[in-house]
C-alpha cells in the first residue's frame, strides 16, 4: 500500500473532487491513528486555488467546536528528485459517517430536526467568528452514528470558506447557490443559509431544488424560479419542516431566517420541540476557540525565525515562559501551524510528570522521525535508536569498539542525537516542539541545551514552552535557569516571555471566543482585576458565568445581562476556581479524574476504568460529561481512545485534594494492574513502576523498581533522575538491613553525585555509608571514592587524609588491585599539588604491585601508571624519563586494543617534542592522537587535540593552519557547552589575532576569555588571559596597565605553582621595564626567566629570554653581550624550529649590527652589505609569516640603513614601506590606544628618522639649485 511520506499509509480513497482528494490514512508517528488526509492535485496548485487550500487549514485550526472537523497538521507530500511539483496536502479527524442525504434516508423527522439543529450549531458559531462556509451540500455534512440510536453531525470541507467575501467572484456548488451569488454579489451568512435550504429541501423531497442542463440554466432558476413546496413533492413533509425551507429559500436575503439560531428557535416553535440554541459543550467549546488574540508581536519574531530558517538555512531557539494559564500551549499551536504552512517540517514531544523515562520528549520526536530517515541513516545512527527507541528499532546493533568513561559516553550520546536531528533537517528543514520543558527530567534539559549550541548553522528550529516554578528546583529547573541565561548570552536563544492580558486584550478575547457585543459597564476591568489577565482564569470565569447561566444568547451575538461578580463568590486564583470547581464535581465523575490524576499519564478507557476503585453507573457518560466540561480530552491511538487532562494545573488540584489513604490504594491498584500490562516487558518500564509502588506503601516493589530504574536511568547517563531512584531505595534497603545492595547504591550515588559536580551530596552519602559498614575492603572503597571527591574540589590535602585511611584498612591486603588503585589516586592527587617526587613514589608502589599480573584490567592500569609517571617527569622537565615510560604505556595499550587509552601517551609525546623544540615531530604525534580520538568518538578529547596542533603549527609560522585548528576545537568545545575548557582556543585565536598586529580582535577575543574564566572560576586559563591581555598591552604602549596584567597573571601563576608559566610572565615583565627604560629591573627578570627555562630544558623559552636580554644590553651599548646572547638565542631558536623567534632574533641581530656600525664598534665585522642581507632576509621571514610590527620595524631599520650611507631614494622607499604598514597596523588599533601606540620610542625613533630624511633631502636640493 501506498505510503506518504513514510508516516501516513493510505487505506482507501474517501471522495475525489475537481481540486483533490481525500483519503483514510493511518498515522504511524501517532500509533497509527486513522484520520483523513485531504491532498490538493499538482495542477492546481497556483494562487489562488493554493491559497483557498492554505486558508481552509488556517480556519480550522482557528475553530472547535463538537459539529465541526478537528484539522491536524499541513504538510507537502516529498517527491523524488525528478518531480518537479511540490504536493501539499493537510490532516483532519476521519469522521467514519455517511453524508447528510444517505444517513437520513430512514430517519423519522424527529431524528432529521436533531441533526438539522446540530448543523444550525456549527453554522451559528463559524459565522459569530466571521467565518462563511460557502459551499454547504449533502456531501460536506457527514453524519456519525453513536450510541443508543444517537446521531453527530460534523460540517466539513471548508475550502471556499473566507472572511471577507468578494462581489463578482462565484464560489460554491451551482445547485445550491444563493440568487444573490448568481447575480454577482458577495456571499454572506444569509448566503450560507439559503444554501441550507436547498440541502434541507434535498434530504426531505429526496430531489434538488432546481435542475438544468448547463450551469447557466441552473442559476439562472435560483435567481428567477420560485421553489416548489416540498408538501407538493412528497406529502408527509411536516408543516413545520416546509415552513423552515421556504424561509430560508426566499429570494430576498431580508426574508429568510437572519442568523442560524433563529432556525433553531422556528423548529422549537413550530415543531413543538426544546432544542437549546447551544448545548453545553458547545458553549464551553466556544470558550477555547477562535483567532490568537494579543500576541503579534510575538508572531512577528516567530516569522522573523522563519524566514531566516528558510532563507538563511539558520536555526535558534525559541523558548515560550510564562505563568500557568498564560497562552503558552495555545501560541505554539499557533506557531505550529505557520511552520507546516511554510513546507517545514514539525515534530512535537511533550514532557512527562513524575514517572516518566528520561528523555521523554527526545523520544517521541525520535520515534516521529524514525519512519522518515533513510536506511543508511537507521544504521548510522543504530547506537543511539537502540538505547532510546528500542521498541522502534528491530536491526541488530552493531557492537561498540571501545567503551569511554560515562562521561563521555553521554557526551557522544548527546552529540550522537544533535547530529541525527541536524542531518535530518539539512535534508528537509524542521521544526522540533518541547511542550511543558518545567515538567521534563534534567537529562532532556542537558541534552536540549546541548541540541541548542549546534543548530545556529542548520535549518532546525527548537520551540519549547516553560513555567518557572519556586517548587521545580528538584526538577532540573535551577539548572536550566542557568542555561537559558547561558544560551540567551550566547545569542542561542530567544525568550519569549508572555504578560498577562489588558484590558482592551480581555475584551477582545471576548468578543472573539463569545461574540460578545455589549458589555456592562466596567465588566473587562472587573475581569482584569479579578484574574490578572491570564487567560485561561478569564476562560475559567467565564465558564463559571455560562454555566450558572448568567449569560444569554440573542440574535447572532453573546450578550450579558446585569452581572455582579460578587454573586458568583469566585475564588481569587486560578487555582482557587480550579479547586472550587472539582469540589463540584459528582461522585462518579470526581472517582474517574482521581484515577486518571493517580495515572500521570494518557490512559487507554478500558485500562482507566479497571483501575477505578468503584465502577460508576455511567462511565462512558461520565467520561463525556468530563469532555464536555474540558476537564479532559481524548485522542485516538491504534484505534483506541486515551485519556489525559487538558490543564497540568487541573491534575495538580484533583491529585493534592484526595485523601492520603486513597492515594496509597490507587497507586498500588495501578502498579498491580501495570505489572499484569507489562507483563515479561516489566523491565522496560521501571520509571513508571517505581512511582507508583513508591507511593503505594508496597516498599518490596518499590525497592525493586527503584533500583531497576536507577540502573537503567544510570545506563543512559540521566544522573539526576538516577539519583532520585537511588535515593528512594536506600531508606529502604536500610529498613531490611541488606547492606550489600545498600554498598552497591551508596557507591552509584557517591559516583554519580561526583559526575553531576555536587561533592557536597558525594561526600554526605560517604558519611552515611561509612557508619553503616564495617568489612574493612568496603570501608578502603569508600574512602578511595571521596578522596577522589575532594580532589574533584580541589581540597587536597583533604584527598591525600581519605585516601591514607583507605590504604590503611588494605594493610592485611597490600597486594591487592584496590591497594594499587589507592595508591594511583594519591600519586595524582601528589601531581595536582605540584609534589611530584611523592606522585612517583606512589606510582611506583601501585606498579609493584601490578608488575606480574597479566589479566587486561590490571594491563590496562599498568598502562595508565606508565602514562601518568611520564606526566610526572614531563612536569619536572625529566623529558628522556618521560618519554621511557610514554613508549612502555604505548605499547601496553597496543595489546590490549584499547585505542582511547593509547591515545593519551602519544598526545603527551607530542608536548615533549613541543617543548623541546621539535614541531614536525609533535604534529606527527598530534595527528595519530587526534586519528584515534575521532575513530572512538571522544569528542571531547578530539578538541584537545585540535588545540594542540594549532599550538604546533603557530610555533611554526603557520597561522592560517593554526587559526583553522584552534577554530575547530572552539567550535567543538562551544558545542559540547565546555565553557571552561572553550577559553583555551579562543586565547589561542587572540594570539594569532596579536601576531598579526589586530589589537582590535586581540584585545575583543582575550577579554572575552577573562571573562569567561573569572565567570567559570578556570585559574589557569585566567592566568594565561592575563599574560596574554599585558602582552597586548605591551604593544600598544599601555605599559602601566601591561604591568598590571603581567603582575596579575605572575600571583595566579604562584597560586598554581606553574613554575613555567612564571618564566614567562619574568620575560613579559622584563621587556616592559627595558621599554620604560629601567633596565636594571628588566635585567633582573631576564635573569630569573633564564634560570627557570634552564631548569626545564625548554629551549624556546630560553630564546625567548636571551633575546629580550641581548635587546636590552644593545640599548645599554654592551654590544659584545649582546651578540654574544643573540647568537645563543638564535641556535635554540632553530633547535627548537620557533619560526617566529628566529625572526625576531634576526630582527635584533640585523638592528644590533647596524647600531653597532654606526657607532664604530667592530667596523671590520659589519659590512653595510652584511647588514643589508641580514635585514633582506628577515624581511621576506616577516611577510611570508604575516607579522606587520615585525615588517615595519625591518623596514624602518633598513631606511636607517641606506639613509646612513646618504643612500637617500632607498632610504626613502623604506620608510615609506613601513609607515604604509604602520598605517595598516594602525587603523585596527582600538581608538582609546592609538595615541599611545604611536608615542612608543620605535615609532618615535622612526618619526625622527623621515623628519631628518625630508630635512636632508631638502639640504641636498638647496644645494643643487645653488650649482646651478
Amino acid at each position: 500500500m501506498e505510503i506518504i511520506n513514510n508516516r501516513y499509509r493510505i487505506i482507501r480513497k474517501l471522495g475525489e473532487g475537481g481540486m483533490g482528494s481525500v483519503y483514510l490514512v493511518e498515522d504511524s508517528s501517532e500509533n497509527n491513528k486513522k484520520i483523513a488526509l485531504k491532498t490538493i492535485k499538482a495542477d492546481k496548485q497556483v494562487l489562488p486555488a493554493l491559497e483557498r487550500f492554505k486558508s481552509e487549514f488556517k480556519s480550522l485550526t482557528e475553530l472547535h467546536h463538537p459539529n465541526l472537523a478537528e484539522v491536524y497538521d499541513f504538510g507537502v507530500v516529498r517527491k523524488s528528485a525528478s518531480e518537479k511539483e511540490d504536493e501539499y496536502f493537510f490532516t483532519l479527524e476521519y469522521v467514519e459517517g455517511k453524508d447528510l442525504f444517505e444517513a437520513t434516508e430512514n430517519l423519522s423527522y424527529d431524528e432529521l430536526y436533531e441533526l438539522i439543529v446540530q448543523v444550525c450549531r456549527a453554522l451559528e458559531y463559524v459565522h459569530l467568528r466571521g467565518v462563511l462556509h460557502n459551499d454547504l451540500k449533502p456531501e460536506n455534512i457527514l453524519v456519525k452514528t453513536l450510541d443508543k440510536g444517537k446521531y453527530l453531525a460534523k460540517l466539513m470541507d471548508f475550502g471556499l470558506a473566507e472572511e471577507k467575501p468578494t462581489a463578482g467572484k462565484i464560489k460554491g456548488t451551482a445547485h445550491y447557490l444563493a440568487p444573490e451569488i448568481a447575480s454577482g454579489k458577495p456571499s454572506t451568512r444569509l448566503t450560507d443559509l439559503y444554501s441550507l435550504g436547498v440541502v434541507l429541501y434535498q434530504v426531505a423531497t429526496r430531489k434538488l431544488l432546481f435542475e438544468g442542463k448547463t450551469l447557466i440554466e441552473i442559476l439562472k432558476n435560483h435567481i428567477e424560479q420560485e421553489p416548489v413546496p416540498p408538501q407538493r413533492v412528497k406529502p408527509n413533509v411536516p408543516d413545520s419542516l416546509q415552513t423552515v425551507i421556504l424561509k430560508l429559500l426566499s429570494k430576498n436575503p431580508e426574508s429568510r431566517y437572519q442568523s442560524a439560531n433563529e432556525i433553531i428557535e422556528a423548529i422549537n416553535v413550530l415543531a413543538h420541540k426544546d432544542f437549546q440554541i447551544d448545548s453545553q459543550d458547545a458553549e464551553q467549546s466556544c470558550l477555547l476557540s477562535g483567532k490568537l488574540i494579543g500576541r503579534q508581536k510575538e508572531i512577528s519574531l516567530f516569522q522573523e525565525h522563519i524566514q531566516k530558517l528558510l532563507k538563511d538555512k539558520t536555526g535558534g531557539f525559541l523558548l515560550i515562559r510564562g505563568e500557568s494559564g498564560i497562552g503558552k500551549t495555545r501560541l505554539l499551536n499557533e506557531f505550529k501551524y505557520q511552520i507546516q504552512l511554510n513546507k517545514v517540517n514539525f515534530f512535537s514531544g511533550k514532557s512527562s510528570y513524575e514517572g516518566g523515562t528520561p528523555y521523554q520528549p527526545i523520544r517521541e520526536i525520535l520515534r516521529q522521525i524514525f519512519p522518515l530517515f533513510p536506511s543508511e541513516s537507521i544504521k548510522k545512527y543504530s547506537w543511539i535508536l537502540q538505547k532510546l527507541i528500542p521498541e522502534s528499532f528491530s536491526t541488530e546493533q552493531e557492537p561498540e569498539k571501545i567503551r569511554l568513561n560515562p562521561d563521555q559516553e553521554k557526551l557522544k550520546l548527546f552529540d550522537g542525537v544533535t547530529q541525527l536531528l541536524l542531518e535530518f533537517s539539512e535534508s528537509s528543514p524542521a521544526g522540533f516542539s518541547f511542550d511543558d520543558l518545567q515538567l521534563a527530567d534534567q537529562a532532556t534539559l542537558e541534552l536540549l541545551s546541548y541540541i541548542s549550541r549546534n543548530i545556529k548553522t542548520y535549518p532546525a528550529l527548537l520551540l519549547g514552552t516553560y513555567q518557572p516554578k519556586d517548587l521545580e528546583a528538584e526538577k532540573g529547573s535551577n539548572f536550566f535557569e542557568n542555561e537559558i541565561r547561558e544560551l540567551k548570552a550566547e545569542g542561542l536563544l530567544t525568550e519569549i516571555h508572555l504578560e498577562a492580558f489588558e484590558v482592551q486584550e480581555i475584551e477582545e478575547l471576548l468578543r472573539s471566543r463569545l461574540g460578545i457585543e455589549a458589555l456592562p459597564s466596567a465588566f473587562s476591568q472587573k475581569l482584569k482585576e479579578l484574574t490578572g489577565g491570564n487567560p485561561f482564569f478569564v476562560q475559567e470565569v467565564m465558564k463559571d458565568i455560562i454555566e450558572k447561566k448568567s449569560i444569554s444568547r440573542k440574535d447572532l451575538y453573546w450578550s450579558l445581562e446585569k452581572f455582579d461578580f460578587t454573586e458568583l463568590q469566585i475564588p481569587r486564583t486560578l487555582k482557587g476556581v480550579l479547586s472550587e470547581r472539582v469540589k463540584q464535581f459528582e461522585p462518579d465523575l470526581l472517582c474517574i479524574a482521581q484515577t486518571l490524576s493517580v495515572f500521570n499519564r494518557a490512559v487507554e478507557i478500558g485500562f482507566l476504568q479497571k483501575a477505578l476503585p468503584k465502577q460508576p453507573e455511567e462511565f462512558l457518560s461520565g467520561l463525556d460529561s468530563l469532555q464536555k466540561m474540558e476537564i479532559l480530552k481524548a485522542e485516538k491511538e491504534n484505534g483506541t481512545e486515551l485519556y489525559f487532562f487538558t490543564n497540568a494545573q487541573i491534575r495538580e488540584v484533583i491529585y493534592e485534594q484526595m485523601e492520603p489513604e486513597l492515594k496509597l490504594e490507587m497507586h498500588r491498584t495501578i502498579g498491580l494492574l501495570l505489572e499484569d500490562l507489562y507483563s515479561s516487558n516489566r523491565r522496560e518500564h521501571p520509571e513508571e513502576l517505581a512511582y507508583h509502588f513508591n507511593n503505594s506503601g508496597d516498599k518490596k516493589k518499590a525497592l525493586s523498581y527503584s533500583l531497576l530504574a536507577g540502573r537503567r536511568s544510570k545506563k543512559i547517563y540521566a544522573n539526576n533522575e538516577a539519583c532520585k531512584f537511588f535515593e528512594n531505595a536506600l531508606p529502604l534497603l536500610e529498613q531490611k538491613r541488606n547492606h550489600k545492595a545498600g554498598s552497591r547504591v551508596y557507591q552509584n550515588l557517591i559516583e554519580l553525585y561526583q559526575r553531576m559536580g555536587q561533592f557536597d551530596l558525594a561526600i554526605q552519602k560517604f558519611e552515611e555509608w561509612e557508619k553503616t559498614t564495617a568489612n574493612p575492603g568496603k570501608k578502603a572503597n569508600a574512602f578511595e571514592k571521596i578522596g577522589m571527591v575532594y580532589e574533584k574540589k580541589g581540597e587536597f590535602d583533604l584527598a591525600l587524609e581519605h585516601l591514607s585511611k583507605g590504604i590503611g584498612y588494605l594493610q592485611s591486603n597490600e597486594d591487592s588491585q584496590e591497594m594499587a588503585r589507592l595508591y594511583y589516586d594519591s600519586g595524582f592527587v601528589h601531581s595536582r599539588k605540584g609534589e611530584f617526587d611523592q606522585a612517583r613514589q606512589f606510582y611506583e608502589k601501585a606498579l609493584d604491585i601490578l608488575k606480574d599480573k597479566t589479566d587486561h584490567i590490571s594491563l590496562k592500569e599498568i598502562g595508565k601508571l606508565l602514562n601518568a609517571t611520564g606526566v610526572v617527569h614531563w612536569y619536572q622537565g625529566k623529558y628522556d624519563q618521560a618519554i621511557e615510560y610514554y613508549t612502555k604505556c604505548i605499547e601496553i595499550f597496543q595489546k590490549i586494543k584499547d585505542e582511547q587509552e593509547v591515545s593519551y601517551p602519544y598526545n603527551n609525546l607530542g608536548n615533549i617534542s613541543f617543548d623541546r623544540g621539535n614541531i614536525d615531530q609533535a604534529i606527527e604525534y598530534y595527528q595519530k592522537s587526534l586519528a584515534l580520538r575521532e575513530k572512538i568518538g571522544d569528542i571531547n578529547a578530539m578538541a584537545g587535540s585540535y588545540n594542540n596542533l594549532g599550538n604546533a603549527y603557530y610555533k611554526k609560522g603557520n597561522y592560517s593552519e593554526g587559526l583553522r585548528n584552534y577554530k575547530r576545537s572552539a567550535s567543538i568545545y562551544t558545542r559540547i557547552g565546555a565553557r571552561s575548557s572553550v577559553i583555551i582556543p579562543l586565547s589561542n585565536i587572540a594570539n594569532i589575532s596579536l601576531e598579526q598586529a589586530d589589537y582590535s580582535s586581540a584585545l575583543e577575543y582575550n577579554q572575552k576569555c577573562m571573562e569567561m574564566s573569572e565567570k567559570v572560576g578556570a585559574l589557569w586559563n585566567l592566568s594565561i588571559n592575563a599574560h596574554n591581555q599585558g602582552c597586548i598591552y605591551q604593544f600598544l604602549n599601555a605599559l602601566d596597565d601591561a604591568i598590571e596584567c603581567a603582575h596579575k597573571s605572575y600571583s595566579l601563576k604562584c597560586k598554581l605553582k606553574d613554575t613555567f608559566g612564571k618564566a614567562g610572565t619574568f620575560t613579559l615583565l622584563a621587556d616592559i621595564y627595558r621599554i620604560k627604560g629601567e633596565w636594571f629591573k628588566s635585567e633582573r627578570y631576564l635573569q630569573k626567566a633564564i634560570k627557570i627555562y634552564q631548569e626545564l630544558k625548554s629551549k624556546s623559552g630560553e630564546a625567548e629570554a636571551l633575546k629580550s636580554w641581548a635587546e636590552l644590553n644593545l640599548e645599554t651599548g654592551n654590544y659584545a653581550l649582546a651578540f654574544e646572547l643573540l647568537k645563543n638565542a638564535l641556535r635554540l631558536a632553530e633547535e627548537s624550529q620557533d619560526v617566529a623567534l628566529i625572526l625576531y632574533s634576526l630582527l635584533v641581530l640585523g638592528k644590533g649590527k647596524l647600531k653597532a656600525r654606526i657607532s664604530n664598534w667592530n667596523l671590520e665585522n659589519f659590512s653595510w652589505e652584511e647588514i643589508e642581507k641580514d635585514l633582506k632576509t628577515a624581511l621576506d621571514k616577516a611577510e611570508s609569516l604575516q607579522k606587520p610590527e615585525s615588517q615595519w620595524e625591518i623596514s624602518a631599520i633598513l631606511g636607517d640603513l641606506y639613509q646612513a650611507q646618504r643612500k637617500y631614494t632607498s632610504a626613502t622607499k623604506f620608510y615609506k614601506k613601513s609607515v604604509n604598514v604602520l598605517r595598516e597596523i594602525y587603523a585596527k588599533v582600538p581608538e582609546e590606544f592609538r595615541s599611545s601606540y604611536l608615542s612608543e620610542p620605535k615609532k618615535m625613533q622612526l618619526r625622527k628618522e623621515i623628519t631628518f630624511l625630508k630635512e636632508e633631502l631638502k639640504t641636498q636640493s638647496k644645494a643643487l639649485a645653488g650649482v646651478n
